[in-house]
């Protein structure tokens, strides 16, 4: 096909990074298969060092990816500037397309770039881009979680003082206006919308845009590996992956600890351990409950995180279990509060059987209740689940396979990129 395609993320290639990482340089193998050159343009917010910058560019390079360039997004001068950077975000929707504009359009224009795929919320940067085919790939509206945050404003925001509330709970409400306008706006120029989120994917088609549900790129599985049954001495769960200040985190691990843990406690009296990975420090509420409960580990960030993740028996997934059922209304646009969950790849792929609140069923379509997981609509059902997980081993081995037989099918390369192709050159 021999044609050039430039992928804009903020996030770097990566097989063994997060799970969102590992999508993006599964899909960048993918189209090199396809025999698609393939450019990489990244925007961060922190600025790498020059020695860094280079040993990138020559990576990608050695595999056959063409690193053109880093744009810094976030240049802190000084407080003042930091101030007035925000307020331009907040009332200008052409100001981070001008800025950078020129710089991209060059790297487009030289590279003779065929196509531009914006990988997670690069929107605002590339809108303006001229003579080339854009196609976004997200996941759920960008104001998603600032609204969730609002919905949820105590768990959020309990510490705060009342004038300092009160100023906050203002701002969300008008800059979720604004932000849902302007995620309209940005969409609207692009020539196709991808994503990984099926919830989201009807609320494109019913307001107006060429969405198309493409989901996420998943790990590769051996041949005839054998099931690992984990014979832990106690119950290891998964209760979240990632940055602990995520909105997802934070419901996910507030959901677990608030409703499940007791529940747990009445059946395993503490012969159980829950384990959260990631970065940073939980917000005051999430410590209060991990304080109160000493059967909860948190492992921090963690190196090999393949090799602590694949100890556990039982993955959680409850990030949509609080402020998703009812649709945020727009004037005639509505658009559900759902996410996904790109670990449930690597669930699947490690022998860790998932146990899922019933609201994640909406945006994943691929979990399937009884065959891949086991799903619940509170926590008495939840808890249920993950007794009869630990005490059934025939049902462990079904859920096992039946997840290995879901990735291969659903989630692979091979299959993924024949959807992504056919989206993007048709």
């Amino acid at each position: 096909m021999n044609k050039k395609i430039i992928i804009c993320s903020r996030l770097f290639p990566n097989l063994y990074g997060n799970s969102t990482e590992t999508a993006l340089f599964k899909i960048c193998e993918a189209l090199k298969k396809k025999k698609f050159k393939v450019h990489l343009l990244c925007f961060l917010d922190k600025e790498l060092t020059l020695k860094k910058k280079k040993k990138l560019i020559k990576q990608y390079k050695n595999n056959k990816i063409y690193l053109e360039d880093i744009i810094y997004t976030n240049e802190k001068k000084n407080i003042f500037f930091t101030i007035f950077l925000k307020i331009k975000f907040f009332i200008d929707f052409y100001y981070l397309s001008n800025i950078f504009r020129e710089r991209i359009q060059n790297i487009v224009d030289k590279n003779e770039i065929d196509y531009v795929l914006d990988f997670y919320d690069c929107h605002d940067y590339l809108y303006k881009i001229n003579n080339i085919k854009k196609v976004a790939y997200t996941s759920h509206p960008t104001f998603a979680p600032v609204l969730l945050r609002l919905k949820l404003f105590n768990l959020f925001f309990k510490d705060f003082s009342i004038i300092r509330k009160i100023f906050l709970f203002l701002y969300i409400y008008i800059f979720i206006k604004r932000a849902e306008s302007k995620f309209r706006f940005l969409l609207e120029r692009f020539d196709k919308v991808f994503t990984i989120n099926y919830k989201t994917y009807l609320d494109l088609k019913k307001n107006g845009f060429r969405g198309r549900y493409v989901p996420f790129f998943g790990p590769e599985l051996k041949q005839n590996k054998k099931i690992d049954y984990k014979n832990n001495s106690k119950l290891n769960i998964v209760s979240s992956v990632g940055q602990k200040l995520s909105t997802n985190n934070i419901i996910n691990n507030f959901y677990v600890l608030k409703y499940l843990v007791p529940e747990l406690d009445k059946h395993y009296h503490g012969k159980y351990i829950i384990n959260t990975y990631g970065p940073g420090k939980h917000n005051n509420y999430i410590n209060e409950l991990i304080f109160k409960n000493k059967s909860v580990i948190d492992h921090g960030f963690v190196f090999d995180f393949i090799k602590e993740f694949k100890k556990n028996d039982i993955m959680l997934l409850c990030q949509n279990s609080l402020a998703t059922k009812n649709t945020a209304s727009f004037g005639k646009y509505k658009w559900s509060l759902h996410s996904v969950h790109g670990r449930i790849l690597q669930a699947w792929s490690l022998d860790v059987c998932l146990v899922v609140h019933s609201n994640n069923l909406e945006c994943h379509p691929e979990l399937v209740s009884g065959y891949n997981c086991l799903a619940g609509k509170n926590a008495y059902e939840i808890v249920n689940h993950i007794i009869n997980i630990s005490k059934n081993r025939n049902l462990r081995k079904r859920l096992i396979l039946n997840g290995r037989n879901t990735l291969k099918n659903k989630f692979s390369s091979e299959v993924n990129i024949k959807i992504l192709m056919s989206s993007i050159i048709n």
